[in-house]
C-alpha cells in the first residue's frame, strides 16, 4: 500500500473555504497534517476549524491584495510553523467573450489565479518560512490547453500559471523544493456551478464530453496529497492532467 506519510507536515492551503481547497484542506487534516487554511470567508474558515480541531489554523485573507501576502507567512512563524507544503487552490472563472472583455475582471482573474501563486512562492522559498525538500502544488486547469469560447481570461490565467510552475521548479531546485501543477477537467465545485448558470446547457455538454463523469473534488485532494509527499520526491515542473476522459 502506498504511504504518503503526510502526518505532522504543515501545509498552507489557499482557497480553503470552498470546492477543491475545502477538499484538500480536509483530506490533509484527516491524514494528520497541520493546515494553515487561507480564504476570504471567515464563517467557512471557522466551520473548517471546528470540523478539524487542532489541525486547522485559519487565516482570513483576500489574495487580490498581492502587496501584503507576506503577512500570511508571518502568521505561520508566529504559530511556530515552518512549512512543508503549499497548495494554491484559490481561483476564479468569469465567463466573458473577448468582445465584451472587462479590464477589471481580467486583472482580478490574473491576480488570483496566477500572480498570487508567484507571490506565495516568493515567500515560501525563503528559508525562514519553509523546509528544504518542501513541495508546492498549483491547481491549474485543462482549460489552459482546451481554450473554450467565453473563457479566454480563465484559460490565459491558467496557461500563465503553468509557465510559472515550470519556471519556479527550476529556480527552487537549489533547495530541492518541488513545484507541480494539477490540471483537472470539469470538477463539481461551486465555481463550476456558477459557470453553468452563465452558459446555457453547460452541465449537459460537460458531462457528455467527459465520459468518466464530472470529477469529485476529493480526487483532486488525493493527487495533491501524493504530490506533496515523498512518494513524488522525483517529480517537479510537471503539469499533471486529470481529464475524466475529456479530449483536450
Amino acid at each position: 500500500m502506498l504511504e504518503t506519510n503526510i502526518e505532522n507536515k504543515t501545509v498552507l492551503v489557499t482557497g480553503a473555504t470552498s470546492g477543491i481547497g475545502w477538499a484538500v484542506a480536509g483530506r490533509l487534516a484527516t491524514e494528520g497534517a497541520k493546515i494553515v487554511a487561507v480564504g476570504r470567508n471567515k464563517e467557512k474558515l471557522a466551520e473548517l476549524e471546528q470540523k478539524f480541531p487542532d489541525r486547522i489554523y485559519p487565516y482570513a485573507y483576500d489574495l487580490l491584495d498581492l502587496e501584503h501576502i507576506q503577512e500570511i507567512f508571518v502568521f505561520c512563524r508566529e504559530k511556530g510553523f515552518k512549512l512543508d507544503g503549499l497548495v494554491h487552490c484559490a481561483g476564479i472563472a468569469i465567463n466573458s467573450v473577448i468582445r465584451a472583455n472587462d479590464i477589471e475582471e481580467m486583472e482580478e482573474t490574473m491576480r488570483i489565479n496566477c500572480f498570487a501563486f508567484m507571490e506565495l512562492g516568493k515567500y515560501f522559498s525563503m528559508k525562514k518560512y519553509s523546509h528544504d525538500g518542501a513541495a508546492l502544488v498549483a491547481i491549474s486547469s485543462v482549460e489552459a490547453f482546451k481554450n473554450e469560447k467565453g473563457l479566454s481570461q480563465y484559460a490565459a490565467s491558467k496557461a500563465a500559471l503553468n509557465s510559472v510552475v515550470k519556471t519556479m521548479s527550476k529556480e527552487f531546485m537549489r533547495r530541492k523544493i518541488r513545484v507541480n501543477a494539477i490540471l483537472p477537467a470539469n470538477v463539481k465545485t461551486p465555481m463550476m456551478m456558477n459557470t453553468a448558470r452563465q452558459i446555457e446547457n453547460y452541465l449537459e455538454m460537460a458531462e457528455e464530453r467527459q465520459p468518466m463523469g464530472l470529477i469529485e473534488p476529493e480526487y483532486i485532494a488525493y493527487l495533491a496529497e501524493y504530490l506533496l509527499s515523498d512518494c513524488a520526491r522525483y517529480m517537479t515542473g510537471e503539469l499533471v492532467v486529470m481529464s475524466g476522459g475529456l479530449e483536450y
